[in-house]
């Protein structure tokens, strides 16, 4: 009877140890997306930048302004 008992607790796997590796899985897992989230985030802003930018240029090529700013309607009122 005792080597049964015995065996039996042998057999249990360490509850401890699988809550640690819970864990560790859990904040691989938090990294991965923590990671995932800021390169996808940065991407996403510098690719919106390089589209406003050219879009910019071309817009200025087609229509044929200047490379200057024109200012803002207060800074030319019509009315002189």
């Amino acid at each position: 009877m005792w080597l049964a008992c015995h065996v039996a607790d042998s057999d249990k796997p360490d509850t401890q140890a699988l809550i640690l590796k819970q864990l560790k899985s859990i904040k691989v897992a938090l990294w991965a997306h923590v990671v995932m989230i800021v390169l996808l985030t940065g991407v996403i802003t510098l690719g919106g930048c390089f589209i406003v930018y050219y879009a910019d240029l071309t817009e200025r090529k087609f229509f044929g302004g200047s490379d200057e700013d024109e200012g803002y309607p207060a800074d030319n009122p019509i009315d002189e």
